[in-house]
């Protein structure tokens, strides 16, 4: 994804976090943001991502966005190029809130559990997102590169996380 389209994504973000919806009624907003909301607990996970399995420079990984806006690596190779840009930034609340929000927008919470191609490579790492919410945890792995919104999801954590190789 060029960065050109992270920047923007990253302004459509902000922008969803600072305004609401205009054509959404007050009693549909109030439903949405009741059925997901993030944890209360700063200690908390909001948002986990990263790889699994597969052949890649990066090896496996997670990335864990924290609710107080902490973020952490996780990687089981040593001398992977993987690391965050700025290991001690925190992210404000209202961009975990555009996230949630965005992730709302992409389907997430209706997308299957597991996405994968019809005839799926056999060194193909799987991609994963998990959202923290108050009412659980929803996961969604992707072998391949076939779901776009759940990678344009995915490209705006890594993003606001700061992990880069």
């Amino acid at each position: 994804m060029s960065a050109l389209r992270v920047n923007l994504l990253a302004a459509i973000l902000l922008l969803a976090a600072l305004s609401p919806g205009i054509a959404v009624t007050h009693a549909a907003r109030y439903a949405s943001s009741t059925a997901q909301q993030l944890p209360t607990n700063p200690r908390s996970p909001a948002f986990r991502f990263g790889l699994t399995g597969g052949f890649s420079t990066v090896g496996p990984f997670t990335v864990t966005i924290y609710v107080n806006g902490r973020v952490t690596l996780s990687k089981r190779q040593r001398n992977s190029p993987l690391h965050l840009s700025n290991p001690r930034a925190s992210n404000f609340p209202v961009a975990l809130t555009g996230l949630l929000k965005l992730a709302r927008a992409e389907g997430f919470f209706s997308m299957p559990a597991k996405i994968a191609p019809a005839h799926p490579v056999s060194d193909m790492g799987t991609a994963f997102i998990s959202v923290y919410t108050t009412t659980g945890v929803k996961t969604v792995s992707v072998l391949g590169n076939d779901s776009t919104p759940f990678y344009e999801l995915y490209s705006l954590l890594n993003y606001v996380a700061g992990a880069t190789s």
